[in-house]
């Protein structure tokens, strides 16, 4: 798991039968959370009580602008992270304009990076920022106690034979290679983010925040909560990455963004004067989240994508097979199986994960998989373009639909040796009369993989 938290939190649900839906139920409170918290931020930057309308086009901005919407779809712990996120900032924002320091910011802090270890970028943010202004020991407790809490979490992954920081973690930064860490490889990650359409926004928000601390005429809390922020932005441009239906970099857009409007007015007199300026700094950030706008009509074809292919994998190797499986895809296939299920990305297996990194030849496919005793793998054949020679092509599942949430439109079914595949051909045909489009679910006669 890439969470310390978010496990937990599903546990009881997933023991109470209501596994699949608890993700959704947590994610669509967490999305209107954020709105609520937002709006609370907002109200107190822009408090003109005929000012509502406009108060409702930021609260709109700033949800777009952070795919709020579409972190509920995902199943994942994004929204969590995002309403933590979010929560830091507006704790920020009450203590800049001379409020004392919230509890809440506190558990925000803490919890963040718990959820997901990039939140540690907005988290260390408020740190510095409580240091900076002679709130040494409250910064010092609580970075103490989330930073006590990663470590814990590593001792754990290392007493389970994994590394100290989740693979997936690593796998999915742009700096996960032999040189993971080094200066060069950071620089080169950073180079490629600002090359990159969501780097470059992203850097217009810590040029905006740095526009915005150099506005002050002192070295005030507001200057120097806008310097802190714009250093989180920094962070994430060096370590972070983007994608995956847009839910990477939601957490730092989402609290730049509304930092960036509640700080405006603040810093330029306009923006509290005139409700234009800051309809224009709101359609900014709409300009900036045409991403994940464009994406919104697509969520329904994502979901089917979800369900056409994850799902039909996971009802395929839990009714109809039976047996231990290989797959790139690991997710649905290992939720609710009994079954060996073999990661042949690396997420969940250090030494596949070694493996593929390291060796060319497809012998380490083979050899795992004879191991493990598997006789199935279910993957995309663009991830593998070299396979054994002993594998054989079964069938191809493909969605009927336009891809949007699946990484590849087909799956492909290999029997891993010859004697396995009139078995795997018997189940693939049982299973193809079980579904809706039938024709989706294609059977290969007589063709082997190239090695």
């Amino acid at each position: 798991s890439s969470s310390l938290l978010w496990p937990l939190l599903l546990v009881p649900f997933v023991a109470a039968g209501w596994g699949e839906v608890a993700p959704l139920l947590f994610n669509v409170v967490c999305g209107a959370a954020t709105a609520c918290v937002v709006t609370a931020g907002l109200r107190q930057a822009l408090p003109r009580p005929g000012w509502w309308p406009l108060r409702v086009l930021l609260v709109l901005a700033v949800l777009l602008v952070s795919n709020a919407w579409g972190l509920a779809f995902t199943g994942m712990e994004h929204g969590l992270q995002l309403l933590l996120a979010v929560a830091v900032v507006h704790g920020l924002l009450r203590f800049a304009h001379g409020a004392p320091v919230p509890t809440f910011l506190a558990w925000a802090t803490v919890l963040g990076p718990w959820v997901r270890y990039e939140n540690l970028a907005v988290s260390g943010a408020a740190w510095l920022l409580l240091a900076w202004t002679g709130e040494l020991r409250r910064a010092l407790r609580w970075g103490g106690i989330c930073v006590l809490g990663l470590a814990l979490f590593s001792v754990f992954l290392v007493a389970q034979g994994l590394d100290w920081l989740p693979s997936s973690v690593r796998l999915k930064s742009g700096i996960s290679s032999d040189g993971w860490g080094s200066p060069g490889s950071i620089l080169s990650h950073l180079g490629l983010a600002l090359k990159s359409g969501r780097g470059t926004a992203l850097s217009f928000f810590g040029l905006g925040l740095l526009v915005f601390a150099g506005l002050r005429p002192s070295l005030d809390r507001v200057s120097k909560l806008a310097l802190c922020l714009a250093g989180a932005g920094l962070l994430h441009l060096m370590f972070g990455t983007y994608g995956w239906f847009h839910r990477y970099e939601a957490y730092i857009f989402g609290s730049l963004g509304f930092a960036t409007l509640a700080l405006a007015p603040i810093v330029l007199p306009v923006f509290a004067e005139r409700a234009r300026a800051q309809a224009a700094l709101a359609m900014a950030l709409l300009v900036i989240a045409h991403p994940y706008i464009g994406s919104l009509p697509r969520i329904p074809t994502a979901c089917n994508n979800v369900f056409e292919q994850q799902y039909q994998m996971h009802r395929f190797t839990d009714r109809f097979w039976k047996q231990p499986v290989a797959v790139n895809d690991l997710g649905y296939v290992a939720f609710g199986n009994d079954q060996y299920v073999l990661d042949l990305v690396g997420l969940a297996s250090q030494e596949v994960q070694a493996r593929r990194l390291t060796e060319r030849a497809p012998v380490w496919l083979d050899d795992l998989t004879r191991r493990h005793g598997i006789d199935l793998a279910l993957i995309y054949q663009g991830w593998f373009p070299r396979r054994p020679r002993s594998w054989i092509h079964v069938a191809d599942l493909a969605l009927s639909r336009d891809r949007v949430s699946a990484a590849s439109a087909t799956t492909s079914f290999f029997a891993t040796n010859a004697d396995a595949a009139p078995a795997i051909r018997a189940a693939v045909e049982a299973f193809r009369a079980t579904l809706s489009k039938p024709e989706r679910l294609s059977i290969i006669e007589n063709e082997s993989a190239p090695e």
